[in-house]
């Protein structure tokens, strides 16, 4: 691993360092200005006036409320910002270094007008945190992503130890969310990731969510862009586990559209995205043949809406936005072992919709009402028309059994007031949610056939067969209440206090004790360049709708598995003529509420305007997690069930546990005028003792073997994301990726405990004792501006027309995924998926 991140790290520094001669070094001031929820502020009108020289610079935010002062010489200076409806800021600015980069918060103007001034401390807010990732629409610009695809670059600040059973939450205008991709990525301002860590407002900590503000129009300029993507295997390297070169053709059109509406003071904003793919996934499974490796063409088609209207009427801010989402992915279940017959598709169609009114009840007093509605139907496989087969560590063949049809639908209402007393600031308010699910699911109408092995296979002996018969209707309904208290407090111009509490409640959990303390506490002594921050947290989980669904359908009324050992093959016969019992699935009596225990103290430094250094240490502690249990397995002793009647008792249980420690070292700023990084080290341990939600343990009666490593745990983790402006209207961006191996369960293949699943290990193996490989992946973007006429606006020229070129995984390092952890198997040991080798993107971009 050392051998290959050192070569790895010289290029791209030796790049970086080369790309820093050439660079002419200057002072650019730039900044943005948002009002007390962190809504931008358009067409606000900002001064810079030197004190020295009484020399003033002028400008006005855009429409993303961003302003830009270039050549800006080194000294002392006044910065003035006035806008409409609000009172004026002023600040003293020192100017030394190359670039400065400015936060203004603006607060709502009552009567006469108030002079509000800044002041250094500032900087101990707990939105300010500096080890938080802060993306904009230009940094995205400059970002390598595969056709606008921002989860793996995002997945990698994130953690998953943090995320618990759900995994991160994204908030997109203040709604909680579960997909970033049902948003046209052209729609997005900016992107936050762990800021205000410990904040009671938001279900997640910082650390896992992921907090996204879609554009709005300008009240009086029109502005758009069209961009397309497009990659092809022609330019790309093979696949290592690929005999021939897998196919691919992708393309992705987006557009944008924004401008002011009829009425003064308003605008809207569209956009729009299309994606169409034509890929190929490797096969790679062992079959009675030989090995097996082959292409299996895959499809995705997806599109992306999204449109908005906002308009300022008196003391109201209103904004009404619709958006909606269309996607189709054929054989998203075939790769690795699966084989091409195992392929199923799935469509995905989502309405959504939502009204903001953000009203000024008073100078110091901000009220937000939020109302989001969405419709969402979702059909995976088709009904299974025979059995599917299961060779454990060798192939996965047969019929698809996957056979699902939902329609969900989702209803919140949120209400957030912010009240200012002088330094303080007071948030408090309340969500109610309510989503119901209806659907079918036929999934394993068809039967599974599982094999220990290949040699059982050729003798036809299975050493288990299961089935689902019943009434394929689902129906039910989730309410949800939350409501916080949240408060920050200047207690002196170097010290602040974040404290608040959360409540949760949910009608598919007995939630009589969720309270959740949130603490954050931040000093600044001496120049106010150093910060200590220290904070802590309880972060609940709610049932996830999976484990709902399940129990819903398979609880032995609407729905019965029957399970069958030694069964005949190929023909079982009807369950009706088995003599044995049913299963089913059930949540467990006094199932106790899962929560999260998050800390972290920290350490930043200002290294200059612009640049800082922060060291962390972080804690998450999980309590009565959730994970699934068999409560009628065979007793150890005498081989007997507990329960008369019942084969199998699958239990959802509250009884899994989490610990995670870990050490963070982010790096974000400036190198000269014209370089900034945002760059994250962790060096971090999770241990727990579920493999998921639904995975059963070895031995239902002895857990002790199942403490080991989490599957996400990586000791090692490095991600470094950077921009180079160039001169001739030339940029380069990159993302580097670097982390040790996670590991991978061992098992037998088997049934030893005839218990009916084969989760069985070695004598004296734990969870998670397989080492998998580290990854290694380095991708760039370059880009080229250019000068064109823009439309509408009468502007001039300016750089509004991008070329680019994408190269992901430049080094072609091979990243192995999936490994067989089956000891019975050939492939024992060995890699069956590996991510993508290099491949190349072209991109063209228009904006006006």
């Amino acid at each position: 691993m050392v051998s290959l991140c050192r070569p790895i790290a010289t290029l791209f520094l030796a790049c970086t360092l080369k790309i820093l001669c050439v660079a002419q070094v200057a002072t650019t001031l730039s900044g943005s200005v948002e009002d007390q929820s962190g809504a931008v502020i358009p067409s606000a009108k900002a001064s810079l006036l030197n004190k020295s020289s009484g020399q003033r610079h002028r400008a006005a935010t855009d429409e993303e409320g961003g302003f830009l002062f270039k050549n800006v010489a080194h000294g002392e200076y006044l910065l003035t910002v006035e806008s409409a409806g609000f009172q004026n800021y002023e600040t003293t600015v020192t100017v030394t270094g190359p670039a400065l980069n400015l936060k203004i918060t603006m607060k709502i103007a009552a009567g006469d007008q108030i002079t509000v001034r800044s002041t250094p401390a500032d900087r101990i807010s707990p939105e300010s945190n500096s080890d938080a990732l802060k993306i904009n629409d230009n940094f995205l610009r400059a970002l390598p992503s595969q056709s606008q695809n921002l989860s793996p670059l995002l997945t990698r600040f994130l953690s998953p130890a943090a995320s618990g059973t759900a995994g991160p939450s994204i908030v997109v205008d203040g709604i909680e969310t579960d997909q970033l991709d049902d948003l046209p990525v052209s729609a997005i301002k900016r992107i936050a990731i762990d800021r205000n860590p410990y904040s009671a407002e938001y279900r997640r900590p910082g650390k896992a969510r992921v907090e996204v503000t879609t554009k709005t129009g300008s009240t009086t300029l029109f502005h758009g862009g069209v961009a397309l993507y497009w990659r092809n295997s022609a330019f790309d390297a093979r696949n290592a586990l690929a005999q021939i070169k897998p196919d691919l053709n992708r393309s992705l059109w987006d557009a944008t559209f924004s401008g002011p509406f009829l009425w003064k003071k308003s605008s809207f904003f569209l956009a729009a995205q299309q994606l169409t793919s034509d890929e190929s996934v490797v096969v790679n499974a062992l079959t009675p043949t030989g090995a097996l490796l082959e292409n299996v063409p895959t499809r995705i088609r997806n599109s992306n809406f999204l449109g908005r209207i906002d308009l300022r009427r008196s003391s109201h801010a209103l904004s009404f936005l619709y958006g909606f989402t269309r996607k189709r992915d054929d054989n998203r279940t075939v790769g690795g072992l699966n084989l091409l017959g195992t392929g199923s598709g799935e469509t995905n169609r989502a309405d959504r919709i939502q009204f903001t009114d953000q009203t000024t009840l008073s100078p110091t007093l901000l009220n937000t009402l939020r109302i989001f509605a969405r419709k969402r139907t979702t059909r995976v496989g088709a009904l299974p028309v025979g059995p599917a087969i299961v060779v454990n560590g060798a192939f996965v063949g047969g019929v698809p059994q996957a056979s699902k049809l939902e329609h969900q639908g989702l209803l919140e209402v949120d209400n957030i007031t912010v009240h200012t007393h002088g330094d303080h600031i007071f948030r408090f308010g309340g969500t109610a949610r309510i989503w119901t699910v209806h659907g079918t699911d036929q999934s394993n109408f068809g039967g599974t056939f599982e094999f220990g092995d290949l040699h059982h296979f050729a003798l036809q002996r299975p050493y288990v067969f299961r089935i689902n018969q019943g009434p394929s209707g689902v129906s039910f309904s989730v309410q949800e209440v939350s409501g916080f208290f949240q408060s920050d407090l200047k207690l002196h111009s170097n010290l602040n206090l974040s404290a608040g509490v959360r409540y949760e409640w949910q009608s598919a959990l007995d939630r009589r004790h969720s309270l959740a303390p949130r603490i954050g506490i931040a000093y600044a002594p001496g120049d106010q360049k150093t910060v200590l921050r220290a904070g802590a947290g309880i972060f609940y989980e709610n049932l996830p709708e999976a484990a709902i669904w399940r129990v819903s359908i398979l609880n032995g009324i609407q729905q019965t598995e029957w399970v069958l050992s030694n069964p005949a093959y190929p023909n079982a016969g009807p369950p009706g003529s088995w003599s044995v019992s049913p299963s089913t699935f059930h949540l467990a009596k006094g199932l106790q509420v899962p929560y999260l225990l998050h800390a972290s103290v920290s350490v930043e430094r200002q290294l200059s305007s612009g640049t800082q250094l922060t060291f962390e240490t972080h804690s998450v502690r999980g309590l009565h997690l959730f994970r699934t249990r068999n409560t009628n397995a065979p007793l150890p002793q005498t081989g007997v069930r507990p329960v008369s009647g019942f084969l199998n008792l699958n239990q959802l249980e509250s009884t899994a546990m989490q610990r995670s420690t870990g050490f963070s070292v982010n790096f974000r700023g400036h190198l000269g005028k014209r370089t900034y990084i945002v760059a994250q080290y962790t060096l971090s341990k999770t241990i727990n003792d579920a493999a998921g939600l639904f995975t059963l343990p070895a031995n239902n009666y002895d857990l002790r073997a199942e403490r080991g490593r989490a599957g996400f745990d990586r000791l090692h983790q490095l991600t470094l994301t950077g921009m180079v402006d160039l001169p001739s209207s030339m940029r380069i961006g990159a993302v580097l990726a670097l982390s040790s191996a996670p590991p991978f369960d061992i098992t037998t293949g088997v049934d030893d405990n005839h218990d009916t699943v084969a989760t069985d290990r070695p004598p004296g193996i734990t969870r998670n004792a397989g080492q998998a490989s580290g990854l290694a992946q380095l991708d760039l973007r370059f880009t080229k501006l250019f000068r064109l006429p823009r439309l509408f606006n009468r502007e001039g020229a300016a750089n509004n027309f991008d070329l680019s070129i994408d190269a992901f995984n430049v080094l072609n390092h091979t990243n192995y995924n999936t490994y067989v952890g089956v000891t019975s198997s050939a492939l024992f040991g060995r890699p069956v998926t590996a991510f993508p080798a290099r491949t190349v993107q072209l991109s063209i971009r228009y904006r006006f």
